[in-house]
């Protein structure tokens, strides 16, 4: 599918009753965020998909990723989510601020299971809630050296026996031995990049999410500050895309 349908012309506001009067199901939308990944990848797979700054002082050194290099990436990680048990109903919490490996883990979280990002700044009450709510029981989160107060938040949810695993991030562009992570009895600690490099980077190894299937959770405090989640269909997603 190309062209008008998938992107229809618009000039002036004469042009919306024209493009209303075709339903979203006739336009071939890719059915999930997954599917639209790898279509971009295998339409434009040198073209860039990401652009990510290290830190405002190398604004001029992104980290660039083409389509067909986050594919593997998603790939990688959303295989280590299925080792790790996640499953097309389960949600994979998410804790960290901006960077290149958080995009590819919410897409991933999207791909194995549902994605539920969490504000860092909220209470450790809250965010206990939100996960049990959401049923998450794998975190991927900021570590040390990209947050360490959301480092040590997730430690915290981890010892109150809330977490399976945690999946910790690094800063974008970080090189070196990242700092040792502590152990937890009973929850699997790494860094998410060490923990996935060996899984397969071709092809996810579970089942694919349909278009009705959740992608998301999201948390909102609604008139009242006490934690909710708001679903997103993959066909949400991809229509806001």
């Amino acid at each position: 599918m190309t062209g008008p349908l998938l992107w229809p012309d618009y000039a002036t506001p004469a042009d919306l009753a024209a493009i209303e009067a075709v339903p979203l199901e006739a336009r071939g939308l890719p059915e999930s965020t997954y599917a639209l990944l790898a279509r971009a990848a295998t339409r434009w797979p040198d073209s860039r998909a990401l652009a990510v700054l290290p830190d405002a002082a190398h604004w001029r050194e992104p980290l660039h990723r083409t389509f067909a290099e986050l594919l593997a990436d998603v790939h990688r990680y959303a295989n280590l989510l299925h080792d790790l048990g996640v499953r097309r109903d389960d949600a994979v919490a998410l804790m960290a601020p901006n960077c290149a490996e958080l995009i590819t883990a919410t897409l991933a979280a999207q791909l194995a299971g549902i994605a539920a990002p969490l504000g860092g700044g909220l209470t450790r009450q809250h965010l206990a809630e939100l996960l049990r709510r959401s049923g998450a029981r794998v975190l991927i989160t900021a570590g040390p050296d990209l947050a360490s107060d959301t480092w040590a938040t997730a430690q915290w949810l981890a010892r109150d026996g809330l977490l399976d695993a945690i999946l910790v991030l690094r800063p974008t562009g970080a090189v070196g031995t990242p700092e040792p992570l502590p152990a937890i009895d009973g929850v699997r600690i790494g860094y998410l990049g060490e923990q996935a490099a060996a899984m397969d980077s071709s092809t996810f190894h579970g089942g694919l999410p349909r278009s009705a299937d959740l992608a998301a959770m999201f948390h909102t405090g609604g008139t009242t500050g006490a934690p909710k989640l708001a679903a997103h269909t993959h066909a949400n997603e991809v229509t806001d895309a």
